[in-house]
This record gives structure tokens, C-alpha cells and sequence, in this order.
């Protein structure tokens, strides 16, 4: 179901108008159907050829199937030379106490991780005069939470980051 939504592009709407799901807030058992087509989501590509997408968020509190993602969705393109020319695609998925739901957020390449930094984030999950950081083991794929020094910049979210050290990072 992942690669297939991931592949078609479909909206969480588009898949749940095709399998007949009539959706709407007053719905009990609500759930969201997972889908790729996200707003304020990172992608990062890889010096190996893998792209890696993090989080983001679909929608707005208007739609049923409003969500913010805490995944990742790793793309590996065909080894060099092979006859198979389709792509791997992977979702990870993290338990919220791992990585918390995030888009708006920062991904910077930095070594053998992907520091993602900040995010909009349920207004329940924001933390006045806190900065989530988390960084992702290109190689592992585990996501940690980075402990920083200095003072935080607070809640942040639609922002850039730049590595200017390897353990240095400019907001």
C-alpha cells in the first residue's frame, strides 16, 4: 500500500474515494489513510544516489485525513548496470516518543546523519523555549534526539540550516 501511494502520487482523498471509504469528521474510528502527498516535508539526497524524505503533513485541519508525519521514506535507485530500473522505497515508521509528528522542520546533511531541526508540530506537542532536534543515521536509519549546548532559539519551524563545522550548525 506505501509503495503504491508513494508511486501514484494519489492523495490520501484520491485512495479513499477509490476504495469507497465515505469520510468525514463525524466518524468514530477515524483514522487517516497514509499517503506521500505532503506539504513541509524535507528531502535530502544522498551522496550514494538515496533520497530520503522526512515527516511533513498532510493537509489542513479542514480534511478528514489531516496527519503529520513522524516517518521517513528512504527511495534507493537501482544499482549502476542493472536490468532492473525500478527503485526501492521504504517507510519507516518511529514511535511518536522516538521522533514526534514534524514538518516545517530543517534537514542538513551532516557526516553519517540527517540533522533534522525544529517543526510546526500539534500545538500540543510544542514546548515554549525548546527546540526538537533529532539526527537520522543515514546508514542505520535510526533516528536519535541530539542534546544541544548554548541557548535554543525556541519553537522554530520554516527556517533553513546550514552546517558551518561538523558539530556546528547555523539556523
Amino acid at each position: 500500500f506505501h509503495v503504491a501511494m508513494i508511486e501514484s502520487g494519489e492523495s490520501a482523498y484520491g485512495a479513499a474515494e477509490a476504495f469507497g471509504l465515505n469520510r468525514s469528521f463525524a466518524d468514530t474510528a477515524r483514522a487517516p489513510v497514509w499517503n506521500a502527498a505532503r506539504f513541509c516535508q524535507s528531502l535530502t539526497v544522498l551522496p550514494d544516489g538515496r533520497c530520503i524524505q522526512i515527516g511533513g503533513e498532510h493537509a489542513a485541519g479542514y480534511d478528514p485525513d489531516f496527519f503529520i508525519y513522524n516517518d521517513v521514506i528512504v527511495h534507493t535507485p537501482p544499482a549502476a548496470g542493472s536490468a532492473d530500473a525500478r527503485w526501492d522505497r521504504r517507510v519507516l515508521a518511529y514511535p511518536a516518543d522516538v521522533f514526534p509528528p514534524t514538518g516545517s522542520h530543517s534537514a542538513t546533511l551532516v557526516g553519517d546523519e540527517i540533522v533534522v531541526i525544529g517543526c510546526l508540530g500539534y500545538p500540543h506537542q510544542r514546548r515554549a523555549g525548546h527546540t526538537p532536534v533529532y539526527a537520522l543515521n543515514i546508514h542505520t536509519l535510526q533516528m536519535r534526539a541530539v542534546v544541544c549546548t548554548g541557548a535554543m532559539p525556541g519553537w522554530l519551524y520554516r527556517h533553513s540550516a546550514k552546517a558551518i563545522a561538523p558539530d556546528t550548525l547555523v539556523v
